[in-house]
């Protein structure tokens, strides 16, 4: 079996391939402009306000601990779908998945 392959198709091909790639790379560029311009107007951080803040989260989930993550199932439930919204930044989403394991039937 022979393929016959246009070399022009495969050239026009690669061409708007690169520019669609330049393209990209220069509206990832203005965005990082962007971005640093928006980071270098905010204000400083406070450390201690930011301290304070984080002992009140602390707090706050320290007395939250022992309150379970999932509501009662009925018994007459079959399937149970569970959902977990995370991000790449989550480090705990093994210690959640952990935890549901441990309360759900």
């Amino acid at each position: 079996r022979v393929l016959h392959v246009d070399p022009l198709m495969i050239r026009k091909f690669r061409r708007g391939m690169a520019d669609e790639l330049r393209g990209v790379q220069e509206k990832r560029q203005r965005m990082t402009k962007r971005l640093e311009g928006l980071r270098s107007s905010l204000p400083a951080s406070n450390t201690e306000s930011r301290q304070t803040s984080l002992r009140r989260e602390i707090d706050g989930a320290s007395l939250r601990e022992h309150e379970p993550m999932v509501r009662p199932i009925p018994l007459t439930a079959k399937v149970l779908h569970v959902a977990i919204e995370a991000t790449s930044e989550m480090v705990q989403l093994p210690l959640i998945c952990e935890k549901l394991l441990e309360e759900l039937p």
